[in-house]
């Protein structure tokens, strides 16, 4: 081997060892998603239940809550959240439906909608660590709500009366 092949090999070389290092990390982000969606089965959500959009470019994509276990249990536990995921929650009736953040670990945007679908009022809600937690109210009565992370609201542009389209 003369000078001359040494700068060839030590391409050679770099050029191998970035594509192990390329494969190490695809498998390893493979890996934290494949423990993400296991975490989020255990839990019983699937974000591909239903979407839910505002402005008909902000779209979420969610797990529905319908029963009252699931709307007591909503986002619990959930220690990360897709991007554009939450969690729909549908009564039976409309009211004024309270939210707490008890054993929730992300801050989220909580989006009340009316059985015209029309965006009634959006709150930010912080984690609760302690056993004495804050109820959120929205102001005017509601059919469905929508937990999203922390910001969608501010994201998506959303107003009150704005429109939601929910597709099942």
């Amino acid at each position: 081997m003369s000078k001359r092949d040494t700068p060839h090999l030590l391409f050679l070389l770099a050029f191998i060892v970035g594509i192990v290092l390329l494969l190490t990390l695809s498998i390893l982000l493979r890996a934290d998603n494949r423990e993400r969606d296991e975490f989020h089965n255990e839990l019983g959500l699937n974000f591909s239940e239903a979407r839910v959009c505002f402005h008909s470019s902000n779209c979420l994509n969610v797990a529905l809550a319908r029963t009252p276990e699931q709307r007591r249990k909503g986002l619990m536990f959930v220690e990360s959240l897709p991007r554009n995921a939450g969690m729909l929650f549908v009564f039976e009736r409309s009211a004024k439906h309270g939210f707490w953040m008890k054993n929730t670990l992300l801050a989220l945007d909580i989006i009340w909608i009316n059985s015209s679908l029309d965006v009634v009022d959006f709150k930010t809600a912080e984690p609760c660590k302690s056993e004495q937690c804050k109820i959120y109210y929205p102001n005017s009565e509601a059919k469905y709500v929508v937990e999203a992370s922390a910001g969608f609201a501010a994201k998506a542009n959303l107003k009150l009366g704005d429109k939601a389209r929910v597709i099942f």
